[in-house]
């Protein structure tokens, strides 16, 4: 093992509400051996325990889950070195509410401060939903209280629990958000906090506005059917096109569900939406916004683009056939090939292997260098600029760059804003 080792440190997502960075879907063991860096998977306090803030006089601020990610990366500037890693060389990485975790050390400035990393991936994040804030947290606050059995201002009640009553009232308070028709807001219920102290301020308006380090080069992507699964979990039942239209005013407000479903019309003889709200949801929450932030950002600092376009060929063990994402890329697909981690459980066929040894690569050397290349076509990737706007295709047979991704529909919701109307 080479003295200096770059690292990876993933922040593991699953809506901040499951899961550990020792899962099977996480294993970096393939992705290490086929490169020289040295991967840590850091586990946080997730749900309530990680996020839940309660009254001020009673001490539970909340944010601890992002506190727990700083302290692990504090442990790895005074410990890696050990293990033959290079703490000059830190990258980190996170898929979805991981995802998320990045962009909040990215632009909270006292994080920033400490210089404990210098490169960040940023994977599938709904970079412009909107962290919980003083007018969000309270009513998650109250059902999270209500629902345990505490006051909000009595914090000895809230410490006397067990993790089995937290867990149980966290449940409840996730199924009762789910039961909202504005659902959006059920994606990450589990948010961090604006606190004025720790965030500052909503991070996709910090990245858009220049406010982070610009040194650190920034790869930024998403899967192409994100929002997939989320509707298809919020919806078990066919969602009517008036039930769309409802939808998107709660969200866009009238102006904006009428022009978006002029933009995307709902097919003629359609019983259920559920696929249009699919795409809307994809180019809205995840595509659209990420490009809109990745072009800022690309005034001030070096980033990177990607869009993962592949239907894996396991996708029968994952989902069952009625599921939409037996056919779809939907959120998460990407993972085992990010991470080299369907083996010795599934067996790529031979465009996968050459689809995952080049994500490997390309995401490895990047740690290294801040430079993401590979032995494999296209071997180079250029930095994202707006006049060519030049986007990685991780894809089967290969992998291709091509510009002005989606552009038409992105240009859209670019006029129509993504502030969300809640």
């Amino acid at each position: 093992m080479l003295e200096s080792d770059a690292v990876l440190l993933c922040s593991v997502g699953r809506r901040r509400a499951e899961g550990h960075g020792g899962g099977p879907i996480y294993n970096g063991t393939l992705l290490t051996n086929r490169s020289d860096v040295i991967m840590v998977a850091v586990n946080y306090r997730l749900g309530a325990l990680g996020f839940f803030a309660a009254d001020p006089s009673t001490g539970i601020d909340g944010n601890y889950g992002i506190k727990d990610q700083v302290e692990g990366l504090k442990w790895v500037q005074r410990n890696i070195a050990a293990f033959g890693g290079d703490p000059s060389q830190v990258t980190i990485f996170g898929q979805s509410a991981g995802a998320t975790s990045v962009i909040v050390h990215l632009t909270a400035p006292s994080i920033v401060a400490q210089n404990l990393f210098h490169r960040a991936i940023v994977m599938s994040s709904p970079i412009t939903l909107p962290l919980r804030d003083n007018t969000t947290m309270p009513a998650l606050a109250s059902a999270f209280a209500k629902d345990v059995g505490c006051a909000l201002t009595d914090g000895d009640c809230f410490r006397s629990q067990t993790p089995e009553a937290i867990l149980a009232a966290q449940e409840k308070t996730m199924n009762d958000l789910m039961a909202d028709p504005k659902v959006i807001l059920a994606f990450m219920p589990w948010e961090p906090l604006v606190d004025g102290t720790l965030i500052q301020q909503q991070p996709f308006i910090a990245l858009s506005n220049g406010e982070y380090n610009h040194d650190i080069p920034v790869m930024v992507g998403n899967v192409r059917q994100e929002a997939v699964v989320f509707i298809y979990m919020a919806y078990g039942k066919p969602l009517s096109p008036l039930g769309l239209g409802v939808l998107l005013e709660l969200i866009l407000g009238t102006s904006g569900m009428i022009q978006t479903l002029f933009k995307y019309p709902v097919p003629k003889g359609t019983t259920d939406a559920r696929q249009l709200a699919s795409q809307i949801g994809t180019d809205y929450i995840f595509l659209c916004s990420n490009r809109n932030v990745t072009r800022a950002m690309s005034r001030f600092g070096t980033v990177y683009n990607y869009i993962f376009d592949h239907v894996p060929s396991f996708n029968h063990t994952a989902w069952y056939p009625e599921s939409e994402c037996y056919t779809a890329v939907c959120h998460g697909v990407d993972l085992p090939f990010a991470f080299d981690s369907a083996q010795p459980y599934i067996e790529y066929d031979s465009q996968e292997t050459a689809l995952t040894q080049s994500m490997v690569d390309f995401y490895t050397s990047f740690a290294a260098t801040g430079k993401p290349t590979s032995s494999y076509a296209p071997g180079v990737w250029p930095p994202y600029v707006p006049e060519t706007s030049e986007t990685m295709y991780f894809q089967t047979p290969a992998n291709t760059i091509a510009p002005f991704f989606l552009d038409e529909y992105c240009s859209y919701w670019d006029t129509i804003g993504y502030g969300y109307k809640f």
